[in-house]
């Protein structure tokens, strides 16, 4: 399955811009570098997580989640981190996998990314 690519680089954007992420549940961070909390179009937003059939509805829906929101994705568009529930996942777009973060902080998770990337967070596949 081809990938599908939601987001495209933020050219001259500040990547470390506050986060702009409508879920006030969350608490304020600052995006790391490569990622961003600003949809680069709010028609591919809508596209991606507003509706049951939307994208990102469908991968969460597919894996038995509960409905997702979306937290930050990678300035390339393969990357997407959301939550669903209590937890965060990371959908992978080239293979629409969703692995769990065993992680439950947002700011922690966003931390290892800043520090070392993903490699820096174990995650659980799931399905």
């Amino acid at each position: 399955m081809p990938p599908c690519r939601t987001c495209t680089p933020l050219s001259g954007a500040d990547q470390s811009q506050p986060s702009m992420n409508t879920n006030t549940s969350l608490p304020a961070f600052t995006d790391p570098p490569g990622w961003t909390s600003h949809p680069p179009s709010p028609t591919l937003y809508h596209e991606e997580w507003i509706g049951p059939n939307s994208n990102g509805q469908v991968i969460a829906e597919s894996y038995d989640l509960e409905p997702g929101q979306p937290v930050i994705e990678d300035t390339e568009g393969w990357h997407t981190i959301f939550n669903s529930g209590d937890k965060f996942y990371l959908w992978g777009r080239l293979g629409d996998e969703v692995e769990e973060f065993v992680e439950g902080d947002i700011l922690v998770i966003v931390e290892a990314i800043r520090r070392d990337g993903l490699r820096g967070l174990e995650r659980r596949g799931l399905g």
